[in-house]
């Protein structure tokens, strides 16, 4: 059986219900403060903000920023460590060193499966106060790949956009600066 378009009346049914006009407060379930409201919004313009910072993720010596929450089942020698959550604590900073001026955290999990769920803190300049969550897969050592913006809070209120990590250097012992570029749009 071959699928086709919807018949008009249910488009028309299916429509209406999911575009209703906007025009003024409405209430459901009665009249007497029903169980959801709606409201007319006013459109703000949105603001594009791009972000260049580094973050410092140190595994090795005494102020290390990551730290192993649980053993994987994997062994050892595994080659990936699959499964291995990290808790994360990196400083962000304006520019590669170091001793660059500190402007925010990252906190949050990373899993060597490569999933991530990082919080941006910014402590200094124009954004201090403000957060942006990120979430998806951290590529930071492949090309092209971007984790998603999906919320920020302060300056960075109803935030989306994308994140692109690139590590600037590694060491053997698992120490990596990384590069980040983020667009914002909120």
């Amino acid at each position: 059986k071959q699928m086709g378009r919807l018949s008009f009346p249910l488009e028309a049914f299916i429509l209406t219900i999911f575009l209703l006009p906007l025009e003024s407060p409405v209430s459901g379930a009665g009249t007497r403060g029903g169980y959801w409201k709606r409201k007319r919004l006013s459109i703000t313009p949105v603001t594009i903000t791009e972000l260049h910072f580094y973050f410092h993720g140190t595994v090795s010596g005494r102020n290390t920023t990551a730290v192993k929450t649980a053993s994987s089942p994997a062994p050892a020698n595994f080659p990936t460590q699959l499964g291995v959550p990290m808790s994360l604590d990196y400083p962000l900073t304006q520019g590669p060193e170091p001793t660059s001026k500190m402007i925010g955290k990252g906190q949050g999990m990373y899993e060597a499966a490569e999933k991530t769920a990082l919080t941006y803190s910014f402590t200094d300049g124009e954004f201090m106060g403000s957060t942006l969550k990120l979430m998806g897969r951290n590529s930071s050592f492949h090309r092209g790949g971007a984790m998603a913006v999906v919320a920020g809070t302060g300056a960075f209120r109803f935030a989306r956009g994308y994140a692109f990590a690139k590590t600037r250097s590694s060491s053997p012992a698992g120490d990596a600066v990384v590069e980040y570029d983020v667009i914002v749009v909120h």
